[in-house]
């Protein structure tokens, strides 16, 4: 995620992700914005979609590492 909050220019912590095992396919929350990663081939590469959640239920869970 240090690319994705380097080229947003936003904060590490400001972006929540729901997985820590494969990018590819993952949703990602920053701010009120929903996104998929969706990943290029050398881990550098990656698109963000941005998508709607109809009727989300979000609980937000904060793991230090």
């Amino acid at each position: 995620m240090k690319f994705v909050s380097k080229d947003l220019k936003t904060d590490k912590e400001n972006i929540y992700i729901n997985t820590s095992a494969s990018i590819d396919g993952a949703l990602v929350k920053i701010g009120n914005l929903y996104y998929r990663v969706i990943s290029g081939d050398n881990g550098e590469n990656y698109l963000l979609e941005k998508i709607e959640l109809n009727n989300p239920k979000i609980e937000i869970v904060e793991v230090k590492k």
